[in-house]
């Protein structure tokens, strides 16, 4: 008996360890509900699919992690298929929505200085996503404001593969708005049951004219990656479509924005 109580309890203590290990790099505002990435193919149009809800879901919470103080705070979901990972972004509790100019939007090649959301997102090595060959090399990172004005990755490394991502960005209200992604993966790179993905969620609250902004996010600083598990599991009422990424049609469905007298324009 006592034998079988030690090994229960040296399992016990392997498997806290190892917890604690895989929560290491979180930030502490962070809250990891849900740790799997289940598979299903949600539409990407900025509305959040019920099968988000039974897959990976983080809340991010104030505090701030960079920047300046900020009261913002966020819910992501992620799903995977064998031709895209789709993250959902669920954006609220910002205080006064805006947007940096269009000039600036589309011509900087980091817009973060805006109510914006960044997806950073690796896969351990595997190479299931395609090269990336940006500065940040180390990730994959994706960009997208909360108007939809631009979409994109750092230094739009992904060249190649820009046709192929889609991204919409909703208005919820003065306060509130959601972002949706969908990130090819490689030819080839389909992910399997164990394997591991990473992410790191951050939001970027812009709080003024001269371009001051918050951010909170998943990790304990913005390059942080995050282990998830994949699971074959089919998210809870999801279907999974599996045409090939090289016939899919890129998604060219308007973004949903308020009119131009309820958007505020600054100038980072």
């Amino acid at each position: 008996m006592k034998k079988i109580f030690k090994i229960v309890f040296l399992s016990l203590l392997i498997i806290l360890a190892l917890k604690a290990v895989a929560l290491a790099g979180v930030n502490p505002s962070a809250q990891i509900i849900k740790s799997e990435v289940l598979k299903g193919t949600p539409t990407v149009d900025g509305d959040l699919d019920k099968a988000y809800l039974s897959s990976l879901q983080v809340k991010l919470n104030p505090p701030k992690y960079a920047g300046v103080d900020t009261n913002v705070k966020a819910t992501c979901y992620a799903l995977y298929d064998n031709n895209y990972v789709y993250v959902f972004y669920k954006v609220e509790n910002d205080t006064t929505l805006m947007s940096a100019d269009d000039d600036y939007i589309q011509d900087h090649y980091h817009p973060q200085l805006n109510d914006a959301v960044e997806l950073r997102i690796g896969d351990d090595l595997e190479e299931k996503l395609p090269p990336y060959d940006g500065s940040n090399a180390a990730h994959h990172l994706f960009l997208m404001d909360a108007y939809g004005k631009r979409f994109s990755c750092y230094e739009d490394a992904l060249f190649e593969y820009l046709p192929l991502m889609k991204g919409v960005a909703k208005i919820v209200s003065g306060t509130a708005y959601n972002v949706e992604m969908a990130i090819p993966l490689a030819e080839g790179g389909k992910f399997n049951d164990g394997d591991i993905i990473q992410f790191n969620f951050q939001i970027d609250d812009l709080q003024d004219d001269y371009g001051t902004t918050g951010y909170i996010g998943l990790g304990k600083t913005y390059m942080t990656l995050v282990d998830f598990t994949i699971s074959s599991k089919i998210a809870d009422g999801a279907t999974v479509v599996d045409t090939p990424v090289d016939d899919k049609p890129v998604d060219d469905k308007p973004v949903v924005n308020p009119g131009d007298d309820d958007k505020p324009v600054v100038n980072p």
